[in-house]
């Protein structure tokens, strides 16, 4: 009995010692131990207890590390980070065949010896992070068949023996970004059939091979952004049918081979941002349900394809923003997007926009076209997205907009108009009326200014009359000059403009003599000039309405060898010059003019025609009177007097 007794206290001494917290060191943790400090150069000196299953040693100054922990059996959690180890011994982590986690991350480690970790067996996280490690030998992870993860990144590797990864069977995390790799061996990710995760972003890579992720059959995520990728091929990622994030963003891709992508029917993130692409082929994606979100920006598209979004039925946001050299947007370029929340198209040179290119995105919530060369805007170009929130259009070529152009989006929440160059005439007054009554949407309403024309510029858009822009309301001026043998129709006699309409009618050709002031007929067809208020600019319209002249508008007659013509009349002298100018607009429609010109030939013709015909006629019944024959010569004669 005594002898047991014995026993057992001695054991309870050599735990006791064994569990002695070292100087400055934290061991509140169950069979954990934390220490730290600069202080601290030798490992041995700590006297660390053999029974601990995690030790944490961070910021000492060690840069040699020999067999510390080759009694420490139980131990599974390593970590030993920003220590300053330049050198392992080979020996350093003998016996740790219970170990699952080593930590040497953001040490200065040049080099591994091979049988470094030899004895780990049941090693599942290695990570070496941060180092200086410039290669590594071939059989350096040969022992390590249950490793799940390996982080290699942030050294300074510039190649991977073809075989360093081939017994790692279990791994599913692979990290060798931000190193020097210009290239990797075809086969070397062959034996990684569970891999779920790489990371190759921030190397030098030139070029995907074909076959180089054929084996990687669980692969979830792959990153290759920040490369030097110049070309891939076209059956890379046919393979990968796991595959949920994709990011080639940042590279030197030009072109992408048709149906690369055809093979990912389950990705949900792809990035091909700042790649200078100058094309994208019409059948790129393929049927991807679950992709969300698709970054194109910063690229050197001029167009994009008809149709190539058509696959991605559940896209919710697409990014077209930063690309300079995009000009033109076919009309189905959105077709298939049903689904899209979001949609960037800014700082780019668009300028123009197809009426029905967003006739699709039933729920858009957020467009942005700022900073674009548009200069005009479909009058429906919106009134299909019931749905849409926010619109941003500052910064564009826009001059005006029409009057309704927001009124049928019943979600609007936010718009924003700032910095365009806003023509202030007539035809913005509608715009500038909803401007008035939605100062809760659009964004900083007082900073919207006119910039043309120049006696209007910087002033507020909201705060112009009609008084400022000159605009003449709904007005009917008739001018009426008639004969007894003679009428004429005339409109907007101002020629100096070369803005005149002109209708002249031809009733009848009298040959009664008269030297009298003319009566004016009780009433005549004419023309109305009317403005128009939609539209917020003059029209001309053709009236039925019989019209009654001012009684005191008097025509004068001079008389011809019996032909009476009528003088004009000039504005100046109509009583209703006093009260109502008729405004112009210096920029009518070229069919508009055509119109006018057009008219006016015609009615040349007519009274040209009908002279003729006068002339004759009076010829005639005077040779007939003197039993002359026509000859042309008396015809001319006769002309002449």
């Amino acid at each position: 009995m005594l002898v047991f007794y014995l026993s057992v206290i001695i054991k309870l001494f050599f735990q006791l010692d064994a569990s002695v917290c070292p100087e400055k060191c934290d061991c509140s943790s169950k069979n954990a131990i934390h220490c730290s400090g600069p202080h601290i150069k030798d490992l041995e000196s700590l006297n660390l207890p053999c029974n601990m299953t995690q030790i944490h040693i961070t910021n000492m100054n060690v840069p040699y590390l020999q067999d510390d922990f080759s009694r420490m059996a139980e131990l599974q959690h390593l970590i030993l980070s920003s220590n300053n180890i330049s050198l392992v011994s080979p020996m350093a982590f003998k016996g740790l065949r219970g170990l699952k986690v080593l930590k040497l991350l953001d040490n200065k480690l040049v080099e591994l010896p091979p049988e470094v970790f030899d004895d780990m067996m049941q090693l599942q996280q290695l990570i070496i992070e941060s180092n200086r490690l410039k290669s590594i030998e071939e059989n350096l992870f040969d022992k390590l068949a249950s490793l799940e993860e390996l982080y290699l990144n942030k050294n300074q590797l510039i190649a991977l023996p073809s075989g360093v990864l081939k017994n790692l069977t279990k791994l599913k995390v692979l990290n060798l970004s931000r190193n020097y790799l210009a290239a990797l061996p075809r086969n070397i990710f062959s034996a990684l059939a569970r891999l779920e995760k790489l990371m190759l972003y921030f190397n030098r890579l030139s070029s995907i091979e074909s076959g180089m992720f054929d084996s990687l059959m669980e692969l979830q995520e792959l990153f290759l952004h920040c490369n030097n990728i110049q070309s891939i091929a076209p059956d890379a990622f046919h393979c990968l049918h796991k595959l949920r994030r994709l990011t080639l963003s940042r590279n030197k891709l030009e072109v992408l081979p048709s149906g690369l992508f055809f093979h990912l029917h389950d990705l949900c993130k792809l990035t091909l941002y700042r790649n200078p692409l100058k094309s994208l082929p019409e059948l790129l994606f393929g049927e991807m349900r679950h992709l969300g979100s698709l970054w194109l920006y910063h690229t050197k598209l001029s167009t994009i394809p008809d149709f190539v979004f058509s696959n991605l039925t559940n896209l919710e946001l697409l990014v077209l923003s930063f690309n300079p050299e995009l000009k033109v947007l076919p009309r189905n370029v959105f077709s298939g997007l049903n689904e899209l929340r979001g949609l960037s198209l800014h700082t780019s040179n668009i300028s123009s926009l197809p009426e029905d290119i967003f006739l699709g995105l039933q729920k858009l919530q957020n467009i942005s076209l700022f900073d674009t060369r548009l200069e005009v805007l479909p009058r429906n170009l919106f009134h299909n997205l019931k749905h849409l929130q926010k619109i941003y259009l500052n910064g564009t070529k826009l001059q005006s907009l029409p009057a309704d152009f927001f009124t049928a989006l019943p979600e609007l929440q936010e718009v924003v108009l700032d910095d365009n160059p806003w023509k202030c005439d007539c035809q913005i007054l509608g715009f500038q009326e909803w401007l008035q009554k939605s100062t809760e949407i659009v964004k900083n309403v007082p900073s919207l200014m006119c910039h043309s024309p120049l006696a209007l510029q910087n002033i507020s858009l909201v705060a112009l009359t009609i008084d400022d822009l000159k605009c003449l309301p709904t007005t009917a001026i008739t001018y009426q000059m008639f004969g007894s043998t003679y009428s004429q129709t005339l409109m907007s006699p101002v020629t100096e403009h070369l803005k005149s309409s002109w209708d002249i009618s031809v009733t009848a050709v009298s040959d009664v003599d008269s030297s009298t002031p003319t009566s004016i007929a009780p009433e005549t067809l004419g023309f109305t000039y009317s403005y128009v208020e939609n539209f917020g600019q003059p029209g001309f319209s053709f009236s039925d309405v019989s019209m009654q002249t001012s009684p005191s508008i008097i025509a004068k007659t001079n008389s011809i060898r019996g032909t009476d013509l009528t003088t004009l009349v000039w504005w100046d002298e109509l009583p209703a010059h006093r009260s109502a100018k008729p405004y112009f607009n210096t920029r009518i429609a070229y069919c508009q003019l055509f119109l006018c010109l057009h008219s006016l030939i015609l009615a040349l013709q007519t009274v040209t025609i009908v002279l003729s015909l006068y002339v004759i006629g009076k010829t005639r019944q005077l040779l007939q009177s003197r039993n002359t024959p026509a000859w042309p010569v008396v015809l001319i004669r006769l002309l002449r007097r």
